[in-house]
């Protein structure tokens, strides 16, 4: 891979407004290596076998503006061995099992830990990810009024788009977990995360903190319909994806909402 390669990919896929993990209104996690037991690895009914790969292109977008490249995110297959480290142009490659519910985290001391719910295809994917340190964290959780790092709970980074490579995000698409309780946030027009809307903004995001570990249920509404996964396991429920949830973590999902 080349850095230039993957920069403009990651571009493309919206790194300014809307990137794969949180756009320009952040996502959550608390920062370092480790952090507590909790949802598990593969999953899923086996699936047909083999591995493909997931290609990684990790950054920070300081304040002051641009994107820089993030060296040394671990990258692993959930609660493996199986990992890898991004190189100094923030690249790596994962190989991980194809066509069944798998998850993998990303961590790194001093930023924000996220874990990721996904069926790799068996042409592989490829994910771009703004990644957050702890002190943008702190005051993004202060802002919401939950403790960071967080408490003995996870969070829900949760975001909307018409397109399936994720550039043009949803406005008025409202999220809701089922059967768990969480503080429900979404992003303004400014990407700052506020507890003062109830649907999304032109960031087509939001999401929720101060959520049990386990395995939960998310749900899109409002100005969306027909919406798939991307990023999530499937559910047998309508504009509905599972999600894990582990202490300490941020998940990451995604909607394609072409309706």
């Amino acid at each position: 891979m080349r850095w230039v390669a993957s920069l403009v990919l990651a571009l493309a896929v919206g790194v300014v407004g809307c990137s794969d993990s949180e756009g320009t209104g952040g996502d959550g996690g608390s920062g370092g290596i480790g952090g507590s037991a909790g949802v598990g690895g593969v999953g899923g009914d086996g699936g047909s076998g083999g591995t493909a790969t997931l290609s990684i292109f990790a950054f920070e977008n300081p304040a002051e503006g641009g994107i820089l490249p993030l060296e040394d995110l671990q990258v692993c297959e959930t609660d493996t061995s199986n990992c890898v480290m991004t190189n100094d142009a923030g690249e790596a490659e994962l190989d991980l099992p194809v066509d069944r519910e798998i998850s993998y985290t990303w961590q790194k001391e001093g930023y924000i830990q996220q874990l990721r719910a996904d069926i790799l295809p068996a042409g592989g994917s490829y994910v771009p990810s703004n990644v957050s340190a702890d002190a943008r964290m702190a005051a993004r959780f202060e802002r919401v009024m939950s403790p960071y790092p967080m408490e003995g709970t996870g969070m829900i980074f949760a975001q909307a788009f018409s397109d399936e490579l994720g550039i043009q995000p949803i406005s008025g698409a409202t999220f809701e977990l089922v059967g768990a309780t969480g503080k429900a946030f979404y992003i303004d027009d400014d990407g700052e995360w506020t507890l003062d809307l109830t649907a999304t903004t032109s960031e087509g995001a939001g999401g929720f903190v101060e959520v049990s570990p386990g395995e939960h249920e998310l749900k899109v509404g409002g100005a969306v319909g027909n919406c798939q996964v991307l990023r999530g396991w499937p559910s047998d429920s309508e504009n509905t994806m599972r999600a894990p949830v582990r202490a300490g973590y941020d998940t990451i999902t995604r909607f394609y909402c072409p309706e």
